[in-house]
């Protein structure tokens, strides 16, 4: 090959790289037709950075991620002006709060809660129903809306909050006047004074037999108060792990109704079996030889080395196993015997009120509120 067609071939790869840099760089630069993307950048909206513009929220930003990822292309005005409309939904809301027999509970506390355009992104609000149990939010605007309702004496339950969603992809929520949405609170009863208890009981991971006691959780037999669990181990991979409850001359009954608080008097089994491949949660009533009542509540967790258990015994013969911490029975172990030492209500609720008062007055205190969730 002679000088000059060297130079012309050196030439000619020079200009097919400079060709192709060209190409690359101008369609790396041209808008995709799917617009979309995870750092929002344009001059039109002034937004710099991802969940720190003026005028919208992360969650703003974060709803347009669904799009797909498109960094370098610029949002489209009308997507953006769609979604940033999301929280500007108006919100109209007709909800009724009622107890478990369905009468209408008055003064009951909401507790509302909204995703919109503020610099928080959430706004938080409360109110509380009318003579009917009713209440209307009608002068609010957001894409989402949390609500939670409650009353002291009553017990929340999974129908006591709700979430409805008013704009954006999806199904969204249509308030009704004539069928408000309604809200379940249980009313509470006379608790009883319990034994109650809560602690991880050691197990080995292989097969055993192990004496728990309700009055102090300790394997001993210095009590009646005594269930029996037998632990299986499977034979072959994959099988079920078996869980055997007995109570010696007693019983032991399901409990399906989180609610109900006085033990049955019929219909105790003198085992329970149970069979699982993974975690299960069982509530048990329980009834003694001597005439006492209990119920627990065991997490089972196959192969692991504890078993859950949380217990409320009552001590007295009565069939009541409502709990209140007001109103419980600590057990002193003296030598051989069990003394059982009864606390003042009275007192109690006068160390609790005390409590609540130091910590509204300690500047690290926000939103604290006593739970009226159900106390097992």
């Amino acid at each position: 090959m002679n000088e000059k067609k060297r130079i012309w071939l050196v030439l000619g790869v020079f200009g097919a790289v400079a060709l192709f840099v060209w190409v690359w760089f101008n369609f790396r630069n041209e808008a995709h037709p799917l617009v979309g993307m995870k750092t929002l950048r344009s001059d039109q909206t002034g937004l710099e950075k991802r969940g720190q513009s003026p005028g919208i929220s992360r969650d703003v930003v974060a709803d347009v991620d669904y799009m797909g990822d498109f960094s370098a292309v610029p949002p489209d005005p009308k997507l953006l002006e769609e979604v940033r409309a999301w929280w500007q939904s108006k919100i109209v809301f007709y909800g009724q709060v009622k107890d478990e027999k369905g009468a209408p509970i008055p003064e009951a506390i909401v507790d509302l809660m909204i995703n919109d355009a503020s610099p928080e992104g959430i706004s938080k609000h409360r109110m509380k129903t009318d003579v009917s149990g009713s209440f209307q939010v009608l002068n609010l605007k957001g894409k989402h809306l949390h609500i939670e309702v409650g009353k002291a004496g009553y017990y929340k339950s999974q129908e006591s909050y709700r979430s409805f969603q008013y704009a954006g992809p999806g199904v969204n929520f249509v308030p009704n006047k004539s069928q408000p949405e309604i809200f379940r609170l249980h009313k509470k009863g006379q608790p009883a004074m319990l034994v109650a208890l809560s602690r991880d009981i050691p197990l080995t991971g292989k097969d055993e037999r192990i004496n728990i006691n309700l009055l102090n959780l300790l394997s001993t037999k210095i009590s009646e108060e005594n269930v029996l669990l037998e632990v299986i181990r499977p034979q072959a991979p994959g099988s079920p792990w078996t869980y055997r409850l007995s109570v010696e001359r007693g019983g032991l009954l399901e409990r399906t109704d989180p609610f109900e608080f006085q033990a049955p008097e019929e219909g105790y089994q003198p085992d329970l079996v149970i069979q699982t491949k993974q975690i299960v949660d069982k509530d048990i009533y329980l009834k003694f030889a001597n005439g006492n009542y209990a119920r627990v509540r065991m997490g089972f967790l196959p192969g692991n080395t504890y078993l859950q258990v949380q217990s409320r015994l009552n001590p007295d013969g009565s069939r009541n196993l409502e709990y209140h911490p007001d109103y419980t029975v600590q057990v002193k172990r003296t030598h051989a015997e069990l003394q059982l030492i009864y606390s003042d209500p009275e007192v109690r609720r006068r160390q609790r009120e005390d409590l609540i008062k130091d910590l509204k007055n300690d500047p690290a205190y926000q939103d604290f509120k006593l739970s009226e969730s159900q106390e097992y």
